[in-house]
């Protein structure tokens, strides 16, 4: 027996983590009418403490049960995205899809240096669907405008952050995901995005020690 006739197709990691397969369990149950997650991270000074998920159940009688709290990890997430399971609100939504692009903007971000991305990214938010929303159009005010060489990597830089934001429209929409109208996915990304851009620029922070 070679390899090839020995391993299968791997399993996504979501698929197989303890708490994704208790959830996806409840949700299977014919007494529970929903499931909501409800994202907490507050902010102590100038840094957010880590992140929470707390899972909300409501019953087909109308009861709730107690919320279930539990660390957020990139991979709990995404198990919670393939089992449907939105926000209770659509500005808990942004929060969580702000964490979720922080996290898969990172990736990008290790494959250049700090100065480099930031500059395509400003580029990119800039010239895709929601410069002229309402939350980014303000951050891209603030940000000072950073010049870069445009390097032949430059390209490569800017499809993977248009990956990026395409991932998570496709995770908001999509009918095996979220399932969001458009109507609805629109102003959720475009707030994630702007809330992941005041905290990757240090707007608000710079609001609150004076810098200006």
């Amino acid at each position: 027996m070679n390899a090839r006739d020995y391993f299968k197709k791997p399993t996504p990691a979501w698929q197989t983590h303890p708490l994704v397969r208790h959830w996806q369990g409840v949700k299977a149950d014919p007494s529970v009418a929903d499931v909501r997650m409800e994202l907490y991270r507050p902010k102590e000074g100038l840094v957010y403490r880590p992140a929470d998920i707390y899972l909300h159940v409501t019953r087909v009688d109308g009861r709730q049960d107690p919320p279930q709290k539990i660390d957020w990890e990139d991979v709990v997430n995404e198990g919670l995205l393939h089992l449907q399971v939105k926000a209770v609100d659509a500005d808990n939504e942004a929060q969580r899809f702000a964490l979720w692009l922080q996290s898969r903007f990172a990736s990008v971000e290790g494959h250049f240096s700090e100065s480099f991305f930031s500059a395509v990214l400003q580029e990119a938010v800039a010239e895709g669907p929601f410069a002229n929303g309402s939350n980014v159009s303000t951050m891209l005010g603030r940000i000072g405008r950073q010049r870069t060489l445009r390097e032949t990597a430059w390209q490569e830089c800017r499809e993977m952050i248009d990956n990026v934001l395409a991932g998570r429209w496709e995770e908001l929409t999509s009918a095996d995901l979220l399932n969001y109208p458009d109507p609805e996915a629109d102003p959720i990304l475009e707030k994630a995005l702007a809330l992941y851009l005041d905290e990757y620029f240090n707007i608000s922070n710079r609001d609150l020690l004076g810098w200006h």
